[in-house]
């Protein structure tokens, strides 16, 4: 999901950041949801591969020691 503070939902998106956790309501905020049903992980601030790979492992979306299963395209 992306939202933009700059538009008239922002009551809408000011309220989903405080159920997420970010009582000041700051951006950018990100969350991922576990399939499992689990929490979200919550984090802010700027991206780097390593933090958001590190993310993923923890939410048990790290699939690296799996072997991935064979693509084919179709003409």
């Amino acid at each position: 999901m992306q939202a933009n503070k700059s538009t008239s939902k922002i009551e809408e998106i000011n309220r989903l950041l405080v159920e997420l956790g970010n009582a000041g309501k700051g951006i950018p905020f990100y969350a991922i949801f576990p399939g499992n049903g689990d929490s979200p992980i919550t984090f802010d601030g700027l991206l780097s591969t390593e933090g958001v790979i590190e993310r993923f492992k923890n939410a048990g979306l790290d699939k690296s020691n799996q072997p991935m299963a064979p693509v084919s395209f179709v003409e």
